[in-house]
């Protein structure tokens, strides 16, 4: 078992808290009986104190199934007929330092990153992977259909993603050039979402593999060319300072236009600058449309089965539980 929103758990702590709580709650309700002996009396069999450690048992239960509900746990995987456009692509996102600038809102990295999602979203049923690089290039995820899990990891990316600074544009989209090697679909685009900025090696060779292997990169642009500072947080996401050169001057980051329309333009791409009304998505979808076949066929692709229905009606069965085994009669005067 595997949870998709595992920080939740660690509301666990809670349990104890809880459990510490309610037995307080009963001493001091109990502290209250032994001044009304009339109310003594009239407690039930079982005896009161052992029903109690019964519903502080459920309710501490409750909690927990809930917890573990909304951590969203999986096991097991079912199989589903998709269709599919039979078109497989390689996303380059840029997770160097300088896509923390903030000219686009709410941060070049983080528009990326929530573009990228709605783009699996919307290109469900295709081949898709993810490289993501700075200094150095990593694969996050290879060639899949299930968008799902891809998701899940999406929502991880952060500039922590990589220790070595910089953008080295040439090594991930050499990256994505062998990850595409192994693609089943006919048709085989990359694309680059980055703002371009300082980037290192030998851009012209891996330009001229793309174009003679036919592959199309589509570029997505993040940030302004006027350029602005990129800002330094503390371990708690706190903004402390801008980032500064060597002579303490703030650097400015500039979106690189100039090298990403070139990018495009060699490998018979198409380039966009992101826009807040998001509507370079929509191009990017029907540029890959245009690339894709028009027939589409049928396909398959794994998924991982949710079962958090089930903890939720462990949930409430304890709820109700505690609720009908409530004894009230005590109250009665």
């Amino acid at each position: 078992m595997m949870f998709l929103n595992a920080p939740v758990l660690l509301l666990i702590v809670l349990l104890p808290i809880m459990g510490w709580f309610l037995h307080r709650q009963e001493q001091r309700r109990e502290a209250r009986l032994q001044r009304v002996p009339g109310l003594i009396a009239q407690r039930p069999s079982p005896s009161r104190h052992q029903m109690t450690l019964v519903r502080i048992i459920l309710r501490m239960a409750a909690l927990l199934w809930i917890i573990l509900a909304l951590a969203r746990p999986v096991w097991g995987t079912e199989i589903e007929t998709i269709d599919t456009q039979r078109v497989s692509i390689m996303f380059v996102l840029d997770v160097s330092n300088s896509m923390n600038a903030q000219d686009i809102q709410p941060s070049r990295l983080e528009r990326a990153r929530l573009s990228l999602r709605d783009l699996l979203t919307r290109l469900s049923g295709n081949e898709i992977g993810l490289i993501l690089f700075a200094g150095d290039a990593l694969v996050r995820f290879p060639l899949t259909t299930d968008t799902s899990a891809a998701d899940t990891l999406i929502q991880s990316v952060s500039s922590d993603a990589i220790g070595q600074q910089g953008t080295n544009i040439t090594q991930a989209l050499q990256l994505a050039l062998e990850a595409l090697a192994t693609a089943s679909a006919e048709q085989r685009l990359i694309v680059l979402m980055t703002d371009g900025e300082n980037h290192e090696g030998d851009l012209d060779a891996v330009l001229t593999e793309a174009q003679a292997r036919g592959i199309s990169i589509l570029v997505v642009g993040y940030g302004n060319p006027e350029g602005t500072t990129i800002p330094i947080r503390d371990e708690t996401g706190v903004v402390t300072g801008v980032k500064t050169d060597p002579a303490g001057n703030p650097v400015q980051s500039r979106l690189d236009e100039t090298t990403l329309s070139a990018i495009s333009r060699v490998t018979n791409g198409a380039y966009w600058r992101s826009m807040p009304a998001g509507s370079e998505i929509d191009q990017l979808i029907a540029a890959i449309d245009q690339r894709g076949l028009s027939r589409l066929a049928d396909g398959i692709q794994r998924r991982l089965i949710e079962r958090f229905d089930i903890f939720a009606g462990l949930a409430i069965l304890s709820i109700l539980i505690d609720i009908l085994t409530s004894d009230r009669r005590w109250l009665v005067t």
